[in-house]
């Protein structure tokens, strides 16, 4: 669980700054990801009497941890070393190993090269001003009054750039907590001094807070609102009867994180004689945390996923790593959305499953699998003032504007969250596929328990008719599209002109949301870090990037996927640079990957098999030749438009050429002299494509000029 949190939150791959000693093991170093964890037991002596036994079954739970997290992208945070200590008493070997500990700890923070191992003295007066500060009682100050504070004191502290220096370390050490530094990006801008929020002088405080908020809910007997994660401010009165002065920024402080939400209650015009009508309705909060607290059983009137089937749609959001806190942060998040739409359903959330309002008739339902690293989501038709047999007569399901709706709210939000606190997450959506393989645990066709469940990703299912699961079943998509809405595949006959262009985006989704290409995922998954000189920092070199570019790619969430991303799009997603990316990765001696994007680049009848090249007085014959090839079932790609030379035109023919079965080769006396022809006729050659020419005006053969050396020897 730890190690998740970490990974996803500050994890980070070596940069080319952290520069490798001479000794040190290379493939270890590009491998390792920081920051380390080393394991320490802390219960030694209750484990066995004799040392040397007690030694054994020590070595044997930590081969058992480290051999539980193969596989796991997070693995790489743990380090080799691990020690076994006892807190409650103390042996005769300990100051050793405490000496060890202390070793391997130093070794780690200086080969990471993060920090200094010189503090400057006037942060060091800083501490001890914070430190008095809390002795006061002062708890929350924003960044301008600590500015004042401390430049009357220290005149190191003038500027905000220093001041922001010193908060932004012991941040990272965790003795301050600056809620503007939640992000990763450098909010501390003094452009933007005046701008920055609260700054938590002792964090442990403002956990003891939170803490007590939580448990106070136990001793809270038959409170209705609690079983659903919900708070009264009464309640959160007497809880902080002592933090009264600070409650309003506690709570503000657990909104930003978002923790907590403020139901702010909203009366109807008709029933608010008043300015004060709102004021006089008691606040609640949704507060997920707190439903930890309630036993395991089903609350009064609850409704579980199992009893909407007939009027639901069913969609998975599938993680790499599921970190703990995510999922209440997620229904804080869905539920200050919907509320603020004004429907008028407050959001519930009962043990690990949370309902929010999406529309006037329609909920979503979720539910974490921790396990699995999963979020089921539902989406639910509600009939709450339609009569049972007048059900019938509606469509049953959810309608496809919500589904679409769900869909882009579940992607923007985990989007931010993403950017806000777990910089290393990755998540994409799956619906459930709906073919009977018999699953092997339980012998069953069609099983539907959790562990047996194989998914099919929802953008391919959107972008084809007919998809393959991983038991090579073929799954017709009908089942999810009619839950979203028809997206036409041709935009008009000026498109169907230019088949290469039609060949390039390979459906109108693509077209219309620039989605990436199928195989780019797949691809950043195996130029992760595990192959030394093999990997994405060796291909990023090959393609040209700069030591500055690379580090800019180890800062971002997916590294692997960045690199990819920006290549294709800076060199304006064309085959071209494709091929150019296929070069790189067999220069590096990774053929799986050349392999695996050339096969889905090759997608059956996606590229015109004919290629008919010409000279442009021709154009009316070839226009009819063309029509007749078509008509005969096939497709060709000629430059039908008055384009001028240049790039865009060079890296059309290029992928018309490249991508083409067979090349026409239109011969008349101008076609002959023409330069341009000349080129077309050389590359063909050159890529092994079979040249067929025909003659539309009478040519002496083989053609004079630089064409005769190929055309002679057809």
């Amino acid at each position: 669980m730890w190690l998740t949190v970490i990974h996803s939150t500050v994890g980070r791959y070596p940069t080319p700054r952290d520069q490798v000693d001479k000794e040190e093991d290379v493939s270890e170093y590009q491998t390792t990801l920081q920051p380390q964890v080393i394991l320490v037991a802390t219960h030694r002596n209750s484990v066995h009497v004799e040392p040397i036994t007690r030694d054994q079954i020590i070595k044997e739970s930590f081969d058992k941890i480290h051999s539980s997290l193969e596989g796991k992208t997070y693995k790489n945070h743990l380090n080799d070393n691990y020690l076994a200590l006892d807190c409650d008493e103390m042996s005769y070997d300990e100051p050793i190993l405490l000496h060890e500990l202390r070793t391997n700890i130093e070794k780690i923070v200086v080969k990471e090269r993060l920090v200094s191992l010189d503090i400057p003295a006037p942060w060091m007066e800083f501490e001890q001003i914070i430190e008095k500060l809390k002795q006061r009682g002062i708890y929350f100050a924003d960044i301008n009054q600590l500015h004042e504070f401390a430049c009357s004191r220290i005149d190191a502290f003038q500027s905000y750039d220093a001041l922001n220096a010193a908060l932004h370390f012991y941040h990272n050490q965790g003795k301050v907590f600056c809620l503007d530094h939640i992000g990763y990006f450098s909010l501390f801008d003094s452009q933007n001094a005046y701008d920055c929020g609260v700054i938590i002088l002792d964090p442990n405080w403002f956990l003891q807070c939170v803490y007590k908020l939580c448990s106070f809910v136990k001793e809270v007997p038959d409170d209705d609102n609690a079983q659903y994660g919900l708070l009264s401010e009464n309640l959160i009165n007497k809880v902080w009867e002592e933090y009264t002065e600070q409650k309003f920024i506690l709570l503000g402080c657990l909104e930003k994180l978002d923790i907590i939400f403020e139901l702010r209650p909203y009366i109807q015009i008709e029933d608010a004689p008043d300015v004060t009508a709102n004021t006089s309705v008691p606040k609640l909060y949704f507060f997920p945390w707190i439903t930890k607290a309630v036993p395991d059983t089903d609350p009064p009137n609850a409704q579980t996923s199992d009893s909407f089937q007939d009027s639901s749609f069913q969609l998975v959001i599938d993680f790499n790593h599921l970190p703990v806190g995510l999922f209440s942060r997620l229904l804080v998040r869905l539920s200050r959305w919907s509320w603020n739409q004004g429907w008028g359903r407050r959001p519930e959330m009962y043990n690990s499953e949370g309902r929010i309002a999406v529309d006037f008739d329609h909920d979503i339902l979720l539910k974490i699998c921790l396990k699995y690293n999963r979020i089921f989501l539902m989406i639910i038709k509600i009939f709450d003032e339609l009569q049972t047999d007048q059900i019938e007569n509606f469509l049953i399901g959810p309608t496809a504007n919500v589904c679409v709706k769900v869909q882009h709210l579940i992607e923007t939000e985990l989007e931010t969250l993403r950017n806000s606190f777990y910089r290393r997450l990755n998540f994409k959506l799956v619906v459930p596929c709906p073919c009977d393989v018999t699953c092997e645990p339980h012998k069953i066709d069609g099983c539907n328990d959790i562990e047996c469940l194989h998914f099919l990703p929802l953008n391919e299912c959107l972008t084809k008719k007919v998809v393959e699961c991983k038991y090579s079943r073929q799954v017709r998509t009908i089942f999810i599209q009619r839950y979203f809405p028809h997206v036409p595949f041709n935009s008009g006959p000026e498109e169907s002109n230019n088949s290469v262009s039609n060949g390039n985006r390979e459906n109108g989704w693509d077209h219309i949301f620039q989605v990436e290409p199928v195989w780019m995922r797949e691809a950043a998954k195996l130029l992760a870090p595990n192959h030394p000189n093999k990997d994405w920092m060796a291909l990023a070199k090959r393609l040209g990037y700069s030591e500055r570019d690379v580090t800019k790619f180890v800062e971002d969430i997916a590294p692997c996927l960045a690199l990819l991303r920006d290549w294709y799009e800076t060199n304006g997603r064309t085959r071209y640079c494709v091929d150019v990316l296929l070069s790189c990765l067999r220069m590096i001696s990774r053929e799986d990957i050349a392999a695996l994007i050339e096969y889905d680049l090759e997608p059956e009848g996606s590229a015109p098999p004919v290629f008919i090249s010409y000279q442009r007085d021709s154009q009316d014959q070839v226009s009819e030749l063309r029509q007749k090839l078509e008509l005969a079932g096939f497709p060709c790609w000629m430059d039908t438009r008055s384009m001028g030379a240049g790039d865009s035109l060079y890296g059309k023919i290029y992928d018309g050429i490249s991508r083409a079965k067979v090349v026409l080769c239109c011969l008349t006396p101008r076609y002959a002299a023409s330069p341009m022809c000349s080129r077309e006729v050389t590359l063909a050659d050159v890529l092994h494509k079979p040249i067929l020419p025909i003659i539309i005006e009478m040519t002496p053969w083989p053609p004079p000029g630089a064409m005769a050396v190929i055309m002679s020897s057809i």
